[in-house]
């Protein structure tokens, strides 16, 4: 049998969406899949107030290159998570998201967009946006067509495309003591949505948007050692994930 391969575009966005839009899943066309590669992929996720719910952190929006280079490099966990987790379930071969990043065909795509001036999903200003080195994000994999990209899924050696998004909304008392000394406690509850696409059609063979998942534990919770922008990345990761295993599970071919 020929191996057929699927290019994969991950986006978890907590877009409001038509419920006909909600799930969507063509057996027939999934049965043709048999490896996948994530190509598009971003997290925003909600900073949480202090000060009296005045303030919040701030890191990749105002330049500060130290908090964005952790979330970033967070949100990368979760994309090599998501591909394990994908895999697993669906049987079909993920292509590990180095060998993507690497491919020069790959490459010269996020160069060319993600670069200068673009175009983003747009959030709200308590939102922080991350998008990890070396991958496209969901608005630059959407202005593809369908002929580039099939050239793209070729040059990855992959039959389909998808695109993922993740949602990390903050659970947070608005006002408290701690708030007041910049030490709010805080927790996250993540929302997935993802799209699959083969080259065959504008249309996804997979369609799964707005999949919650569990609350995470408080921040407050974690170590005394570790940074606000280190709880802020380990209840990301977590959040995202839960959201990612909920919306897995609602593949069935």
């Amino acid at each position: 049998m020929k191996i057929k391969t699927i290019l994969f575009s991950l986006s978890l966005l907590n877009l409001v969406a038509c419920s006909s839009l909600t799930h969507q899943f063509d057996a027939k066309r999934a049965q043709g899949i048999h490896k996948v590669a994530i190509v598009a992929f971003e997290i925003h996720q909600q900073k949480p107030a202090d000060n009296l719910g005045i303030g919040a952190l701030s890191s990749m929006n105002q330049g500060l290159d130290k908090e964005a280079a952790v979330l970033k490099k967070m949100g990368l966990k979760v994309a090599n998570n998501f591909s394990a987790q994908i895999e697993k379930k669906t049987k079909w071969q993920v292509l590990p998201i180095n060998t993507v990043i690497a491919n020069p065909a790959y490459k010269e795509r996020v160069a060319g967009t993600m670069t200068g001036m673009r175009s983003v999903t747009m959030v709200g200003p308590s939102y922080e946006s991350i998008y990890p080195d070396g991958l496209l994000d969901m608005a630059a994999f959407r202005k593809l067509t369908l002929e580039e990209r099939a050239k793209l899924a070729k040059d990855l050696g992959v039959d389909a495309l998808a695109e993922v998004n993740i949602m990390n909304n903050i659970e947070q008392s608005r006002f408290s003591l701690g708030h007041a000394f910049g030490g709010g406690s805080f927790a996250f509850s993540g929302s997935a949505s993802l799209e699959v696409y083969d080259v065959t059609s504008n249309d996804p063979v997979w369609r799964s948007q707005n999949v919650s998942g569990e609350v995470t534990e408080k921040s407050e919770d974690l170590s005394d050692k570790m940074s606000k922008i280190e709880k802020l990345s380990t209840l990301g990761e977590k959040a995202s994930n839960m959201a990612i295993s909920k919306l897995v599970e609602s593949y069935s071919l």
